[in-house]
């Protein structure tokens, strides 16, 4: 019966550890578009959530072994949990409104933000991370209760747990998220922890009450229970300082493998996670594999878990050897069909995330259950050391996370990174034999520091210009340079990288096209370009100029998102405007613009810029009444965090943030996007913002909606004497730009006010709760939509004409501009 039950229990933990990766990713989610989705703030979120999983797991270790039902107790953890998720969406609307009031007066200072982030992710997620932490130690004590092996069946719940987690987080990241809003699925996900959490407690009162009966009424039951166990050999110390060095290893690879295989996959959020779902399969099948063996590992454990440690850093070190590799599989295996559906996404993602992680964390997840073993000396102190040992790994965790994602990528870059996780492995493989072997003490370090140097010395060369080419976006491009050279040769032809950085968020590089007529420049991130020194010309200029020149008295203009700075080198040019605020958060853009100095009027030199490096949103949030005109210019909304910048909400803020006759700008593809998609972002701009224009700034590429919530004025005379400016006209003028008068300017605008209610009547509003852009767009990537969304727009419009007042404009010489600058598919606008 006993057996059966263990069964049973292990069943129920790996649907809890489903559940529970669910919550970590929405509550990350919904707190990201909140407290900001800057490193630092990620960072906090996750030292917050996994801090708590390992306090609590601490807390609970100093009692639970005093525990006579402790199933009982894990029952009404589960039940209290599921209350907990219940309640969070309401929490966090009560905690999140304290932030946005306290954070406004700290919005200048880092410190004092960051702080005020801290406690308030302390106040929210530490509730429940502890009750999840103590899960494990509660079991563990249910296992020396009724086991003989209680090290090897915690080691399996750990397993299956982890192994629940997998399905958890694919659950989340391609059924719940993208078909629910996120309350939604707190609620349904909730329910499934309140019924579980009942099945325990009807398992406790039908088995543990008898089961105390027996201990108390059988001598040699009671005696069995207490027996101790064989010592390793090793003590606790040991154990734990290997398994923080374990844990800071594991994290450390996951967060460098994650980074490579973004520049691969793309940075949506079906690659991170997929990421994710098999970094946990690696642990989760390493674990099971470990916790199956202990029945048969009778002696040595000690060098099992030393082997191991070795093999791991092996495995890791291997895996750089295969980076290279990476970008030609995926083109090989690209097929355009599949790459615009889900599963295609979903099978690629997987299959090159198993090729890379899946043996490393295999061997990494059968240390955790040997370490278990390791320190398992007596069944009443089964749960004290089961809390240890996992606090000790989650600490370590934190620490790698946040050493590596803080200091060793921006530092040092992503395959030294990688060197020294595996490195740590080699440590944590010496540290649990010195004790066995103190005379020859130093064997095992030297022989750990000589694998290093080799290690060091053979390690493949990082290929930047060949990992950070941006295969997933450029595909189809490649596809056919390579049936003549290697794609590495063609961008050894074609390009020159003049910058290679991998920053705090992402990989931003800066190269040169050999092969164009004006050797132009690209900015990318992740390899996607964010801008260049040509073709992106009108778009960069005109996301200024217009709304500038809308605007009465510009005096106050905020930039979000850097680009190559010609934006915020635009806007400084209007003499109206006397402060410029540029927002932008992957420090590594801003160094990277500076090779940009011949077209952004070297913007990093000029005293009127303030750059701040902080997340856009946060920062609209923190200053409310500030700005005559916000300009948005983030990247492409597939990419994992950028669709929190097209919701409904952070067009509010950005009404708050703007000052009574405010503008707001905001850009949006028009390529690779369903038509329903970009419907939704104009609905959800005008439900804030009902006053507004779209400009086309780029045929067929790139669309500028321009609202206010206040009627827009287009005084012609006056918007044509500021474009006399001499630097705003030289800047209007220059290639590719071309506008030289009024009327070239006006025929960017397609659409007025009513013509875009029209278009985007009975679309989806975009809200933070539920936002679809970032699971749909990544499909429509791959889909060619340029021309079929161009049409919609132009036969949806009707040009600029309703705006404008007779005799204040040459109607033939806009006719004319329209007839240039229109897709020849396109009527002229007034004809």
């Amino acid at each position: 019966m006993v057996r059966y039950l263990t069964y049973f229990i292990g069943f129920i933990f790996f649907f809890s550890g489903a559940l529970a990766l669910v919550y970590e990713v929405t509550w990350t989610r919904m707190l990201s578009g909140e407290l900001g989705s800057d490193a630092l703030a990620v960072a906090t979120l996750v030292a917050v959530f996994m801090g708590g999983l390992a306090l609590g797991a601490h807390l609970a270790s100093r009692w639970a072994d005093q525990l006579l039902r402790p199933l009982k107790a894990y029952g009404f953890l589960e039940i209290l949990l599921s209350s907990y998720v219940l309640l969070s969406p309401w929490l966090f609307k009560l905690f999140l409104p304290v932030f946005g009031l306290l954070g406004h007066q700290a919005a200048d200072n880092i410190w004092l933000l960051s702080f005020l982030r801290l406690l308030l992710s302390i106040l929210i997620l530490l509730p429940p991370t502890l009750l999840m932490g103590a899960t494990l130690p509660f079991l563990a004590r249910f296992a020396a209760q009724n086991t003989q092996h209680s090290g090897q069946v915690t080691g399996l719940f750990y397993a299956l747990n982890t192994l629940g987690a997998v399905i958890g987080c694919l659950l989340a990241g391609f059924v719940f998220l993208p078909l629910l809003p996120m309350s939604t699925t707190l609620y349904l996900v909730a329910l499934g922890n309140l019924s579980l959490g009942g099945l325990v407690l009807l398992l406790s009162h039908r088995y543990e009450s008898l089961s105390q009966a027996r201990l108390e009424t059988d001598p040699r039951a009671s005696a069995t229970a207490n027996m101790p166990m064989p010592a390793s050999g090793v003590g606790l110390p040991w154990v734990a300082a290997a398994v923080t060095l374990t844990g800071a290893a594991g994290l450390a690879c996951q967060l460098v493998w994650t980074r490579v295989l973004v520049l691969v996959l793309g940075a949506s959020a079906y690659a991170f996670t997929s990421v994710l779902a098999v970094f946990l399969l690696g642990l989760g099948a390493g674990a099971l594999t470990s916790a199956l063996l202990l029945k048969w590992i009778k002696k040595g454990l000690v060098y099992w878990f030393a082997g191991l440690s070795l093999a791991a850093a092996v495995a890791v070190y291997a895996t750089s050897y295969q980076f290279a590799l990476l970008p030609g599989w995926f083109i090989q295996g690209y097929e355009a069909g599949q790459a615009a559906s889900l599963l295609g996404q979903f099978q690629t993602n997987i299959l090159l995330s198993l090729l890379i992680i899946l043996l490393p964390t295999w061997l990494m997840g059968m240390l955790f259950p040997l370490a278990l073993q390791l320190v398992m000396t007596h069944r009443e102190a089964a749960a004290r050391n089961t809390g240890h040992i996992y606090f000790w790994n989650t600490l370590g965790a934190i620490v790698g996370a946040l050493g590596v994602g803080f200091v060793l990528i921006p530092l040092a870059g992503l395959m030294p990174s990688l060197l020294l996780a595996a490195s740590a492995f080699l440590v944590a493989a010496c540290l649990v034999v010195f004790p066995l072997i103190k005379k020859l003490w130093y064997l095992p370090g030297l022989l750990a520091l000589n694998l290093l140097l080799v290690g060091v010395y053979l390690a493949p060369p990082w290929k930047q210009h060949l990992m950070a080419s941006g295969v997933s976006e450029y595909v189809e491009a490649y596809r056919g340079v390579l049936e003549e050279m290697s794609l590495e040769d063609f961008l050894e032809e074609a390009t020159e990288l003049l910058y290679y950085r991998d920053g705090l968020t992402a990989t931003v590089t800066v190269e040169r096209d050999k092969l164009s007529r004006n050797q132009d420049l690209y900015i990318s991130t992740n390899g996607k370009i964010d801008g260049s020194s040509y073709l992106d010309m009108p778009t960069q200029k005109l996301s200024a100029h217009l709304p500038l020149l809308l605007h009465e008295k510009p005096e106050s203009v905020a930039v979000i998102g850097m680009g190559t700075g010609v934006t915020v080198a635009s806007a400084s040019l209007h003499p109206e405007v006397e402060e410029l605020v540029l927002v932008e958060i992957e420090p590594a853009m801003v160094e990277g613009a500076k090779l940009f100095a011949d077209y952004n009027h070297r913007l990093h030199e000029m005293p009127q810029v303030d750059i701040k490096m902080t997340d856009g949103r946060l920062h609209i949030y923190l200053n409310p009444a500030s700005y005559d005109i916000i300009i948005s210019e983030p990247s492409n909304p597939w990419i994992a965090g950028i669709a929190n910048l097209f919701t409904q909400e952070y067009y509010e803020l950005g009404a708050r943030s703007l000052k009574s006759e405010g503008i707001f700008a905001q850009w949006i593809q028009i390529y690779d996007m369903e038509i329903d998609n970009i419907r939704s972002v104009v609905a959800t701009f005008q439900s804030v913002f009902p006053h507004s224009l779209a400009a086309i700034t780029l045929n067929e590429a790139d669309l500028l909606l321009v609202g206010s919530q206040q009627p827009l004025k287009l005084d012609t005379q006056k918007i044509q004497r500021r474009m006399s400016h001499p630097a705003i006209s030289e800047d209007l003028a220059a290639e590719p730009v071309s506008i030289h008068q009024l009327e070239e300017l006006l025929a960017h605008i397609w659409l007025t006010e009513k013509e875009l209610q029209a278009f985007a009547q009975g679309a989806r509003i975009h809200r933070d709760d539920y936002p679809f852009l970032m699971y749909e767009a990544p499909v429509s990537r791959y889909l060619e939509t340029r021309r079929s969304n161009s049409k919609a727009l132009g036969e949806a419009g009707k040009g600029v004409f309703p705006l404008l007042e007779e005799n204040t404009y040459d109607r033939e010489a806009l006719l004319e501009a329209y007839q240039r600058q229109l897709p020849d598919y396109l009527r002229v606008f007034g004809d």
